[in-house]
């Protein structure tokens, strides 16, 4: 398995640091704007707020989908199941 937050690091050092890889350097809020938009692709799991799953990022209800619709976290579902099967 991945470990993201290794990979995330490592992407978010090489952009700051300006190696030979990058010709240009960031701003700091573009480094955040970077930083959040990839961290929001590490999957998370969604929790449980007044017997409803929203997105642990933006709170907002999520179904079964592999992204939040409204802010785009990618979610990982496993132990959502039984929730799930409740609805059907």
């Amino acid at each position: 398995m991945h470990d993201y937050k290794d990979v995330l690091r490592e992407v978010l050092n090489r952009v700051y640091r300006n190696t030979d890889d990058c010709d240009m350097r960031v701003s700091k809020d573009c480094y955040k704007l970077i930083r959040e938009a990839l961290e929001k692709q590490i999957p998370r799991k969604p929790v449980e707020v007044r017997n409803e799953i929203v997105c642990p990022t933006c709170k907002t209800l999520v179904g079964s989908s592999p992204y939040c619709r409204y802010c785009g976290q990618a979610l990982d579902h496993s132990g959502t199941d039984d929730y799930f099967e409740k609805l059907q």
